[in-house]
């Protein structure tokens, strides 16, 4: 597996808390989205893509951008995805613990590196057979389809995170619903040619 993608990424060589909000918000930390920051919003975002690893899924959804914040920000997620039926539970305990809304007690990235989930495949090795639990053909398919949102949604994310506060955010999807008539969730040609 490979990360890639670090175009956004800053090197932080101080205690100095980061200000700037930018990143994908998916995987943004609550403190990211408030805009002070430092480095254990790097450890929430590892325990967005561990999640999403093992199931499939994104830790944090909704049917707004609205809802998708408010979950981030009290950490509202839940291991209730029949995936998460073969997955252990050292490393549902780690993902408890890199998904904290409060970053002063979310782990250091030393603890998770010594928590049991890794000591445990340190110690028996990847090669033991106990340990390989064959990922189901769902995940595979979601992880091998998954695109996460459009680029066009991400960018709009992006601006409501920086510029937009709850109301506007409502008022903003307000506006969108009187212009899908039909409730689609989409915005057809013909509606925006009829509204300009």
């Amino acid at each position: 597996m490979r990360l890639i993608d670090f175009g956004l990424s800053k090197a932080s060589r101080t205690n100095k808390n980061l200000t700037t909000v930018a990143g994908t918000p998916y995987y943004m930390a609550p403190e990211v989205l408030e805009g002070n920051y430092g480095a254990k919003a790097d450890i929430w975002s590892l325990g967005v893509l561990m999640y999403t690893l093992v199931s499939g899924y994104l830790p944090f959804q909704g049917s707004t951008s609205a809802e998708v914040f408010r979950k981030i920000k009290e950490a509202e997620y839940h291991f209730n995805h029949v995936e998460f039926d073969s997955v252990s539970g050292e490393c549902k305990d780690l993902i408890s613990k890199l998904l904290v809304a409060n970053p002063k007690k979310r782990i250091t990235g030393k603890e998770a590196l010594s928590h049991p989930w890794f000591k445990k495949i340190l110690r028996d090795g990847t090669s033991d057979k106990k340990l390989q639990v064959p990922i189901s053909d769902e995940v595979i398919n979601r992880l091998r389809n998954f695109k996460g949102v459009s680029k066009f949604k991400r960018a709009a994310m992006n601006i409501l995170v920086k510029m937009a506060n709850e109301d506007e955010v409502k008022d903003l999807r307000a506006q969108f619903q009187a212009i899908d008539e039909d409730g689609t969730g989409m915005i057809l040609a013909s509606e925006l040619a009829a509204i300009l």
